[in-house]
């Protein structure tokens, strides 16, 4: 079987695309061939299936669609990462200047660079 990510597929009409992993033509997917009970499927899944003709005879899902991170998880990779600017800005400046405070600054680089690493978005 051949493995794919669904284009589209709309209910109502009971039917839609899968783009082939090996590039070939996109074929054809009607909810009738869907295992599992049929039924729609989510732009964007996953699915193994068998061709014929440029259309589809057996869909199976292997995947829920890979979802984009979230608007909130952006804006605050975002933030980490203008605070760890501003954090090395500041230790080198202190630094430079022989300052205790240097030494609390890298810590806190250290630390913000550590959350960074934590999250799968960046």
């Amino acid at each position: 079987m051949a493995e794919g990510s669904v284009r589209w597929f709309d209910d109502e009409q009971g039917y839609g695309f899968v783009v082939p992993d090996d590039g070939g033509p996109d074929v054809r997917v009607r909810s009738a061939v869907v295992r599992n009970g049929g039924g729609p499927l989510e732009d964007g899944a996953r699915v193994r299936f068998t061709a014929a003709g440029g259309e589809a005879v057996e869909v199976e899902r292997v995947g829920a669609p890979e979802a984009a991170p979230s608007r909130a998880v952006r804006v605050a990779t975002g933030a980490l990462v203008v605070l760890t600017l501003a954090c090395a800005v500041t230790f080198v400046v202190l630094a430079v200047q022989g300052s205790g405070l240097s030494a609390l600054f890298l810590v806190t680089l250290v630390g913000v660079g550590f959350a960074l690493g934590r999250l799968d978005v960046v």
